[in-house]
């Protein structure tokens, strides 16, 4: 997500691939027949007589072999033998978002969504949501909104789909000149926020989607807190921290943990849907980095009596690649 593996930060689309798929004529995987030219051998040559089951699982092995833009190709072929597999499309869909091919996604999750007359979860409706907020004017931030809110009557306790709701609410918030909207833009993302702060435990699993996740959410909530009340410093180096900075300051003590050596601006590329976001991600991220190195510095210095030159050196090791 880099939501990479996978670039797709808001997608759900593969944790309910097996939930959704048919169990007629499932094709069972053995430990000798682990690449997908086996699979094709046991399903055989001739595609139209290929069970619907049968495409997921091929398109799924691709997916286990990490070739993204296979498994995406496949799923895409499925789907004119079942027009209507909410799996094939889900599948698809999340493969193109995961390679940042989003208006690639936002065709094919339209389709899905016009053709599967009845979900059994709130995925394509997601997953079309947060492409959307990659390409600018593909999808109205309105419909967005209706997307995300429909995907959350299915889980509403869905990290991605809140994560989803956050960046949908914070993007109408921006651009609304009327007063009241703006307002309403703003009350529902406090409540998504509320909502969502269980999940920001999330960067404790040690896995770059989650990493890059929370640090999108923190970001926005730093800036929201900023617009609310001026007073608190909008990048923490100085004057009143606020909830999101110390969320910031959070997931970047993780990030320096798990990921170090990242580079900030290639993170904040792919944490941030919205470009006019970035710059900000960048500041907000360094900051951090600088005021963690501060502290660790200081410490260092009460503790063994060294300058705070040198104590500034010792604890620059493998935070200094984290360059923006």
């Amino acid at each position: 997500m880099a939501l990479l593996a996978f670039s797709a930060v808001g997608t759900l689309a593969y944790q309910v691939a097996n939930r959704t798929a048919p169990e007629a004529r499932v094709v069972q995987m053995t430990k000798t027949s682990t690449r997908c030219d086996s699979v094709r051998e046991v399903v055989g040559p001739n595609m139209a007589r290929w069970s619907e089951n049968e495409w997921i699982v091929l398109a799924s092995c691709y997916e286990n072999q990490n070739d993204s833009l296979a498994a995406a190709r496949v799923a895409k072929h499925g789907v004119h033998f079942y027009p209507r597999s909410e799996t094939l499309y889900n599948i698809a869909g999340y493969h193109e978002i995961s390679r940042g091919e989003y208006s690639r996604a936002i065709h094919t999750l339209r389709t899905g969504l016009r053709n599967v007359e009845r979900p059994t979860s709130g995925v394509m409706a997601n997953n079309l949501a947060w492409a959307s907020l990659w390409v600018p004017n593909a999808t109205s931030a309105t419909e967005a909104r209706a997307l995300y809110q429909s995907a959350l009557r299915y889980d509403t306790n869905s990290c991605e789909t809140l994560h989803t709701g956050l960046w949908v609410e914070y993007a109408l918030a921006m651009q609304n000149t009327s007063g009241i909207q703006q307002a309403q833009a703003l009350r529902n993302f406090q409540n998504l926020r509320a909502r969502y702060n269980s999940c920001e435990s999330r960067v404790d699993d040690g896995q770059w989607k989650s990493m890059v996740e929370v640090v999108g959410a923190s970001v926005l909530f730093e800036k929201i807190d900023h617009m609310l009340d001026p007073s608190t410093d909008l990048h923490g180096a100085y004057g009143v921290r606020s909830e999101g900075t110390q969320s910031v300051a959070r997931v970047t003590n993780k990030l320096r943990e798990n990921f170090s050596g990242t580079s900030i601006r290639a993170l904040c590329d792919e944490a941030m849907p919205l470009t006019s976001t970035r710059a900000d991600c960048v500041k907000s991220v360094s900051n951090a980095v600088q005021v963690a190195r501060s502290a660790e510095a200081q410490r260092y210095q009460r503790h063994h009596g060294a300058s705070t030159r040198n104590a500034s050196k010792a604890f620059g090791c493998g935070l200094s690649r984290m360059a923006n």
